[in-house]
C-alpha cells in the first residue's frame, strides 16, 4: 500500500500543469462519516500527504494519514461485528423519550447480560442493535428510523430491533422499515432475547412481533439491579394511562393503566438497598393512577416505601397535580 502511494504521488507529479496553469486541488475524504459506513466524512484540501484509494460497490473512497508501513487503509479495522462461536456476543441499546424508557432499557440490558451477552455502549460495534424508541413527537420516530439504518448500513451483519412506543402505536408504519431486523412494542419486553436469538440462529429471517393491549392486562414484570451510571436507583411502578386525551399519543402507545403489586416493589426496594442504594425514584408513566386499578393508592405505596430499611431518601417522577386529592397532600 506504501509503495502504491508512492507511485501515484509521482505520477501525479510528472502530470503536473505547467506553472500558471489554475487547476482545482483534489480532496480527500476524512474518515467521519460516509453513507457506505465509514462515519461522518469532510472534504478538505489535499496537501502532499501519500493516499490510498478503497473501492467497494463503485464508490471510491480516499482515506488520508497513511503515513507509515503497516497501515492496513480499514477506516473501522477493529469494528467488526463478533458473531456467534468465536466471542461474547455484544448488544448495544439507544434510548429515546423519558425516564420509564431508560429504566426498561437499562433491565433489558441486564436481561442480555444475564444471558451471554456484554453490553457496550454506543459507537462500538456490536452484533444487537436495539433502539427503544419514543414517538410523542414526530422528531421522535425520525430518529429512530435514522439510527437504525446508519446501524444496518455500518453492520449490515448485525441483528437490528426496534422496540418501545413507536411500533406499539404506529404498527404497520414500524413494520414497513426493512432495517429492523426485529419489531416489538411496548409490551411483552421479555421475547426480544427469544426473538434475537431466533435469528441469530437462522430460525427465521425476521420477526414482527407487536401485540396490542388489552383492558385487563397485568404489568410486565422487568426487575433491574443495577444502576452504573446512577447513584440512585429507578423502580419502575405503573404503566399505561386511562385519560385518552385527544391530543396524546400515549395511551395508544402505553395502553391501559396497569399497577406493580407491592409485594413486588418492596422487594426490589430490599434488594437495592442490600446493594448499597440509599436514594429511590418511583418512574411511572401516570404516577398519580398508580392503584387505580389494584384498590390501593400512590399514598399508601410511598409511605410503605418509604419505611424500608436502608431508604433515605424518596423522591417521585412526574405528577399531574391536577390528579392528585387533598387526602394525598398531607403535611
Amino acid at each position: 500500500a506504501w509503495q502504491a502511494a508512492s507511485r501515484h504521488r509521482r505520477a501525479a507529479a510528472s502530470a503536473a500543469p505547467a506553472p500558471g496553469t489554475k487547476t482545482k486541488s483534489p480532496h480527500v475524504f476524512s474518515s467521519q462519516q460516509h453513507p457506505r459506513g465509514y462515519g461522518r466524512f469532510s472534504v478538505k484540501p489535499m496537501l502532499h500527504a501519500p493516499v490510498l484509494v478503497l473501492r467497494a460497490r463503485a464508490v471510491s473512497i480516499i482515506i488520508k494519514g497513511i503515513n507509515k508501513p503497516g497501515c492496513t487503509g480499514s477506516a473501522k479495522s477493529s469494528d467488526a461485528p463478533f458473531r456467534k462461536g468465536t466471542k461474547t456476543m455484544r448488544v448495544t441499546f439507544y434510548t429515546l423519550g423519558c425516564k420509564v424508557n431508560q429504566t426498561e432499557t437499562g433491565a433489558l440490558a441486564q436481561l442480555f447480560e444475564e444471558n451471554g451477552y456484554t453490553v457496550v455502549p454506543g459507537g462500538e460495534a456490536a452484533d444487537v442493535y436495539v433502539v427503544n424508541s419514543c414517538t410523542v413527537t414526530n422528531f421522535g420516530d425520525q430518529k429512530s428510523r435514522k439510527w437504525l439504518r446508519r446501524a444496518k448500513r455500518e453492520n449490515p451483519g448485525a441483528v437490528t430491533v426496534l422496540t418501545g412506543c413507536y411500533p406499539q402505536a404506529f404498527p404497520q408504519e414500524a413494520a414497513s422499515i426493512a432495517e429492523a431486523d426485529v419489531v416489538t412494542g411496548s409490551g411483552n419486553r421479555r421475547a426480544i432475547l427469544r426473538d434475537v436469538q431466533r435469528i441469530l440462529d437462522g430460525e427465521a429471517e425476521r420477526v414482527v412481533d407487536i401485540r396490542p393491549h388489552e383492558k385487563g392486562e397485568r404489568f410486565e414484570e422487568l426487575p433491574m439491579d443495577k444502576f452504573a451510571e446512577h447513584t440512585r436507583a429507578f423502580v419502575k411502578v405503573e404503566d399505561g394511562c386511562n385519560r385518552q386525551c385527544a391530543y396524546c399519543v400515549i395511551p395508544r402507545a402505553r395502553g391501559p393503566v396497569r399497577s406493580r403489586s407491592e409485594q413486588s416493589i418492596l422487594q426490589e426496594l430490599h434488594r437495592l438497598t442490600a446493594a448499597g442504594y440509599k436514594e429511590i425514584v418511583l418512574t411511572a408513566i401516570s404516577l398519580p393512577s398508580y392503584g387505580a386499578d389494584t384498590g390501593t393508592s400512590l399514598v399508601e405505596l410511598v409511605e410503605k416505601a418509604a419505611a424500608v430499611p436502608g431508604v433515605e431518601r424518596l423522591r417521585l417522577g412526574s405528577l399531574d397535580p391536577d390528579m392528585l386529592h387533598e387526602d394525598d397532600i398531607r403535611d
